[in-house]
């Protein structure tokens, strides 16, 4: 695992060149205003409440590295001139799931509808292959359709809804969970 790679360059609907990488130590600053970006903007992301600070990320970001070098998660940074834009990755189970990925994505708002979103879930999603995954799952907020657009788009399968498994913005509401078989 080559910290800082980078996986992927293309350029956004907008002309924007954007990179898809690994995440690397020195991303602590970027990835801290990166998260409280989110955090502020209340978006559909499962983190939510107070602004992390530094020690917060950098105990995240540690562990995401280690976990990394394990071959338990892959993790991709989305960068724009130099700053973190979003985030993608997957996680995979233990024991007799380790062929099982849970998959996530995010973005920031200004960057939206962009393309940058679904070139980075299509490279997450080629990359679970090379990781031996042989299925993929995700949860959704039931209330982004946006967000389920793009996932149907790319195959994944409604399996069922958990009512009012999130609260998000004083309301319950319910979460998605979906799938793409990886082989056949």
């Amino acid at each position: 695992m080559e910290f800082g790679k980078i996986i992927k360059t293309f350029k956004s609907k907008k002309g924007n060149e954007v990179i898809l990488r690994y995440p690397r130590e020195e991303d602590l600053e970027e990835m801290l205003s990166y998260v409280n970006e989110l955090i502020k903007d209340d978006t559909f992301v499962l983190i939510s409440g107070k602004p992390q600070t530094k020690e917060d990320e950098k105990k995240f970001l540690t562990q995401l590295l280690k976990n990394m070098q394990r071959g338990d998660v892959l993790s991709l940074v989305i960068e724009q001139s130099g700053k973190i834009i979003g985030m993608t990755g997957v996680t995979r189970e233990k024991f007799r799931m380790r062929h099982v990925g849970m998959l996530g994505i995010s973005l920031s708002a200004q960057v939206r509808g962009e393309g940058i979103g679904t070139m980075a879930f299509a490279t997450i999603i080629e990359e679970s292959k090379k990781m031996g995954l042989r299925l993929l799952t995700l949860h959704c907020f039931e209330n982004n359709s946006r967000a389920l657009h793009m996932y149907e788009k790319f195959g994944f399968v409604r399996v069922g809804m958990i009512p009012k498994a999130v609260l998000f913005r004083e309301k319950y509401i319910g979460q998605i969970i979906m799938y793409l078989p990886l082989v056949k």
